[in-house]
């Protein structure tokens, strides 16, 4: 049986709850995450740098990419899923190494089934701007999730 999703998407958040009736909640709807800019040094960008009082850990953005698919009530298959991630310089490269097996099923036969992923992403950004994941079910792109990484406004405030 083919593959017709009634419902594809894919956000960002700071963080997911996974609570006890198997419910999910998403923490922080944020899509967009400042740092420190990163600099040259010897000809190759040096990761971001983290300020007084922040630990090198803040200097990495962390998030939770979720990723939620919906069939028609009654499907059930097993497909390949693939993440990749677009840079702001256009650079395209797998998140996962490899693919993960998304199995549709539903706990109740009468409506939609599905497939929902959580990952936890951890990006020490070499460039600020737009960055896009894709979502990929067996090769074809099913949705997309944005998120930017900026130069950190108090840097702007200390260049003045």
């Amino acid at each position: 049986m083919p593959l017709d999703l009634i419902s594809a998407t894919a956000f960002v958040c700071e963080r997911m709850l996974v609570e006890k009736d198997d419910v999910l909640s998403a923490i922080r709807l944020v899509d967009l995450f400042y740092v420190t800019e990163f600099q040259i040094r010897e000809g190759k960008p040096v990761p971001p740098q983290p300020f007084l009082g922040q630990s090198l850990a803040q200097a990495f953005v962390s998030m939770s990419l979720v990723v939620n698919l919906k069939a028609h009530p009654g499907y059930q298959a097993s497909h390949s899923l693939i993440l990749r991630i677009i840079n702001p310089a256009g650079e395209e490269k797998n998140i996962n190494e490899a693919p993960i097996q998304a199995d549709f099923a539903a706990k109740i036969p009468e409506v939609p089934s599905g497939f929902t992923l959580i990952a936890q992403l951890n990006i020490q950004p070499k460039v600020m701007g737009n960055y896009i994941v894709r979502v990929l079910l067996d090769g074809e792109e099913v949705c997309k999730a944005w998120f930017g990484i900026l130069k950190h406004p108090r840097e702007e405030e200390s260049v003045h």
